[in-house]
């Protein structure tokens, strides 16, 4: 950290250097910095956007904590909709073999069902008639 050392009077801060070169480097070694007028302006306008890095870094360190914060949940995510995925498809096969047990094959379900119509038994409603049943009933 500098402390600024301002010298209002122009005249006096040029004599101040003039008779004694070595107290700018002085004041630095100390973290003092001469100041007049003249350079006022740019030392403020120096700390202001030194000020201003500072907060872009700041910022810049929380958007980096966010973005992982944000892959972790997306990796997550990611995850989560694979083990769907797998479910899904795990459902898929088990409906499918039910299914198949229930129209496909000589002792399917359906086919079962359909032989208490040809032993006469008046159902009030008619199952879907399915392509296995045809297939079936030549055999």
């Amino acid at each position: 950290d500098y402390v600024l050392m301002f010298i209002p009077v122009e005249p006096a801060f040029l004599l101040a250097v003039e008779s004694d070169p070595e107290l700018v480097t002085l004041a630095l070694n100390n973290n003092i910095m001469l100041v007049s007028p003249t350079n006022l302006l740019v030392a403020l306008r120096t700390i202001n956007n030194i000020w201003q890095y500072e907060y872009q870094n700041q910022n810049a360190q929380k958007i980096a904590q966010h973005a992982a914060k944000l892959y972790d949940k997306f990796a997550g995510f990611v995850g989560d909709m694979e083990k769907i995925g797998k479910a899904v498809e795990s459902t898929q096969k088990h409906y499918d073999a039910a299914l198949n047990k229930l129209t496909s094959g000589r002792g399917n379900l359906v086919r079962q069902v359909e032989q208490f119509r040809a032993l006469g038994v008046q159902p009030s409603k008619r199952l879907a008639d399915t392509s296995d049943d045809e297939a079936d009933e030549q055999d």
